[in-house]
Formats: C-alpha cells, structure tokens, sequence
C-alpha cells in the first residue's frame, strides 16, 4: 500500500513523539489516543486493558489529560479548557502579585518562524456585567440558552 507524503510525514512525526519518550498532554484524550493508535500503530485490540497496557509502553513518559485534572483531581467543576486555563491564569497571577509560589514562562524569541500566540491576561477594558459565569459555558465552552441565558460567557 502506498503512503501518501502526508501520511508519511505524519508516521515520522508519531514516531518521533514515541521515541523522545516525553510526557504527552491531551484535553478529553481517549478518542485522540484511540485516532493516533488506530492510524499510526494498530488496529485497536478488542480489550480496554490491552489498549491501556499498550499505551502505557507506547507512551512511557507519560500521558496526562487536562480534562481528567480539571475534573478528578482538582475538581474544578469545569473541563472548557479555555475557562481553566484563564481560571488557573488568573489565580497565579494573584500569587505572583502577593509575592506567592506561582510559575513563570519565558520564551526566547523564535523570530519569524514560530508564529506567536499572546496569552496574556487580557487588560480589562470595561467593567464585567456583574453577571455570573454560566456554567454549561464553563463547562461545555456552549450554552443551549444562547442570548437568552441571562449568565455571562466572556470567561476573560
């Protein structure tokens, strides 16, 4: 069977993945594991735990799931990963201001290569609504209300 160069190039990049044996972040990754495993490994096994095992040896520096901390572990209430980043953006900068522990990133400027993503906190610009936060927006990054929810859904 023939590869395409796409296909190739991917093959390539999935390997690498597998051989720098890094950890690996997802968000919801179950059926992006399930994709990967699929088109670039081997046909899914019948079992859940054989599944499970393989990705475990496959990924041996690890494989960690936004939505799964957000959910499980931190029990935030939330899992839009917008929400949880600017929520957790938001808390550490407070902690930066009080002269707490907090994490600071730094990047070396990749020039015209890279493109580059400002996501720094927004300024704020207007006074918040005084609304709450909506929490099928927090939650889902939707509302089946729309612009009839009364609740906010700038998670800025």
């Amino acid at each position: 069977r023939h590869k395409s160069p796409a296909k190739s190039v991917l093959d390539d990049i999935f390997g690498e993945l597998l051989r720098l044996e890094k950890p690996i972040v997802f968000h919801n990754a179950l059926i992006d594991l399930a994709f990967l495993y699929e088109s670039f490994h081997v046909p899914l096994p019948a079992k859940l735990s054989t599944f499970s095992a393989d990705l475990n040896e496959m990924f041996s520096g690890g494989i960690f799931d936004t939505k799964y901390i957000s959910e499980y572990w931190a029990r935030d209430g939330a899992s839009f990963l917008q929400y949880i980043f600017r929520k957790n953006q938001r808390e550490n900068h407070r902690a930066h201001v009080d002269d707490k522990n907090c994490v600071s990133v730094f990047f070396d400027d990749a020039g015209d290569e890279v493109a580059y993503v400002d996501c720094r906190l927004p300024r704020p610009s207007d006074p918040k609504s005084g609304r709450k936060l909506c929490k099928d927006y927090a939650n889902h990054g939707y509302c089946r209300r729309g612009v009839a929810c009364s609740d906010e859904h700038d998670v800025d």
